[in-house]
């Protein structure tokens, strides 16, 4: 979303960020160097799970509204896998 990460950066996150990333953290395989204002956004109460939705690319590709995030990829070691 426009001006978020530039929020994160100025240290304006909410406080349930960090029950969020302490209790999925471990199923996230991020890599290394990710800015930590980005990751501050992907454990973001406010956007984490109930806006988010998974449909086949080609109904993606019709949506007026939103963004897409990712992609459904075979399992690695990690369910959560950032690229």
């Amino acid at each position: 979303m426009p001006g978020a990460l530039d929020y994160a950066q100025a240290g304006a996150i909410p406080g349930g960020l960090k029950n969020n990333r302490d209790f999925a953290s471990s199923a996230v395989d991020a890599p290394p160097g990710i800015a930590p204002a980005l990751e501050d956004l992907l454990y973001d109460p406010q956007t984490s799970g109930g806006l988010l939705i998974s449909l086949p690319e080609s109904d993606a590709a019709q949506l007026t509204h939103g963004w897409p995030i990712g992609r459904v990829t075979a399992r690695g070691e990690k369910p959560i896998r950032l690229i």
